[in-house]
């Protein structure tokens, strides 16, 4: 066995992992630190704590499937994802401040996501690098609720779900005053009113583009309705 098993712990650290499978789905806490994971599958995880890269330097995963799982992890640390798979997953209140990902594809589940470009200085050393880089991935297969791209993610480097009631909005910055303002009109009291500024909140952090996903919390309802009609 090349890691630690401890009750409902398992624990990677400083290790090299290359084309094994990963089928544990009693552990429920997770932390892989300061590794290179090359080929592995993670196979029915059931955590309720995933640290995808903890240490202070990055752990590197490459060309990784992530099959049937259910993560959450509120600090999901450091890590940089590169052609990995998460097929049929079901991931819950990760933010990804200090993680980056290039050609992954997704399907499944993602619930109050955060994806950051953004590296703050403090971190830049640690990390290796000034800015998360997100290209060439696959959402087009994922659900997504309440999902944020933040701090300049480039989704058109990304293929996005389309139809069924999602809005990309391209010229964010342009866009999203008048989407507000004709929201305003329409019904002051909207909840969407709320979640429009959110998003131009970050289009202010550095965001250009917008996507809106119908499954948002604040679309439910009325709201969604509204705003499918000003925004067909």
């Amino acid at each position: 066995m090349s890691y630690e098993l401890d009750d409902d712990w398992l624990i990677i650290r400083d290790m090299t992992l290359v084309d094994e499978v990963i089928d544990l789905p009693n552990v429920r806490q997770w932390v892989i630190i300061q590794s290179v994971i090359q080929g592995v599958t993670f196979k029915n995880v059931k955590a309720e704590n995933f640290s995808f890269g903890a240490g202070m330097r990055p752990t590197t995963y490459r060309n990784c499937v992530f099959s049937d799982c259910e993560i959450r992890s509120i600090t999901p640390g450091r890590a940089t994802f590169v052609g990995c798979t998460f097929e049929n997953v079901d991931l819950f209140r990760l933010i990804f401040r200090e993680v980056e990902m290039v050609d992954c594809t997704f399907s499944g589940v993602m619930k109050d996501v955060v994806f950051d470009r953004r590296v703050q200085a403090s971190d830049r050393i640690k990390l290796g690098r000034i800015e998360n880089i997100y290209s060439g991935n696959d959402f087009s297969r994922v659900k997504l609720i309440d999902v944020s791209f933040r701090g300049g993610v480039q989704l058109d480097a990304q293929i996005l779900p389309v139809g069924d009631g999602y809005i990309y909005i391209a010229d964010a910055e342009r866009e999203l005053p008048k989407l507000i303002e004709n929201v305003r009109v329409a019904d002051p009291e909207s909840r969407l009113l709320t979640y429009l500024k959110v998003c131009l909140d970050h289009v202010d952090g550095g965001q250009r583009s917008v996507l809106l996903s119908p499954y948002d919390r604040a679309r439910r309802g009325k709201a969604g309705e509204l705003l499918a009609n000003l925004y067909p």
